[in-house]
């Protein structure tokens, strides 16, 4: 047999129900809060998703070409990636000296990849700096390709391989001005 509680308050005051509170945005100061929660809610504007899914297949791409090239590096596959993909590398080849080409390329390929899809990801969550990041990666692989054209780097590639750099450098325009003068943009995370 269980004990039962016959336990009663002894005064009238307890036996009153409190009234129900409900929260107002303007209370105990969260208005950042709140709005954060209602544009959360909101979907993204076409723009940014594509500036998302665009960093997430940029990753897929990376990792995929970095595991060629670790995955066999005698291949005519890994052959043709370090062929056509040579111009990723931010460094002359003199400074890695001791790194075979491939294994130094397939890093670069996975530490892209990395950043690649922290971008996208970081994108799709909304977190407020990654528009920065965004303007600040776009921004580099710019001034990079314009300073590898204008020291001649650009001469010595094949033209699909400059037809590829251009498309992703007019890809990487496309992105820079539209997170840094697109209205839309400030709007997504409140600002």
């Amino acid at each position: 047999m269980e004990p039962v509680n016959h336990w009663r308050p002894v005064t009238t005051e307890y036996q009153q129900e409190l009234p129900a509170i409900t929260l107002e945005p303007s209370s105990f100061g969260h208005r950042a809060m709140w709005a954060a929660k209602e544009s959360a809610a909101a979907p993204l504007p076409a723009g940014i998703t594509c500036v998302a899914w665009f960093y997430v297949l940029a990753a897929g791409f990376y990792f995929a070409f970095g595991s060629i090239l670790l995955a066999d590096p005698s291949s005519d596959l890994a052959a043709a990636v370090v062929a056509y993909f040579r111009i990723v590398l931010p460094l002359p080849l003199g400074i890695g000296a001791g790194v075979p080409l491939d294994n130094l390329l397939a890093e670069i390929f996975f530490v892209l990849a990395m950043v690649s899809a922290s971008i996208g990801v970081m994108w799709m969550a909304r977190f407020r700096p990654v528009r920065w990041l965004t303007l600040s990666c776009a921004g580099a692989e710019l001034v990079r390709c314009a300073y590898c054209f204008l020291h001649g780097q650009g001469a010595v590639l094949t033209p699909l391989q400059t037809r590829i750099w251009l498309a992703v450098s007019a890809i990487d325009l496309m992105i820079f001005c539209y997170v840094a003068f697109y209205a839309g943009v400030e709007r997504v995370f409140g600002e």
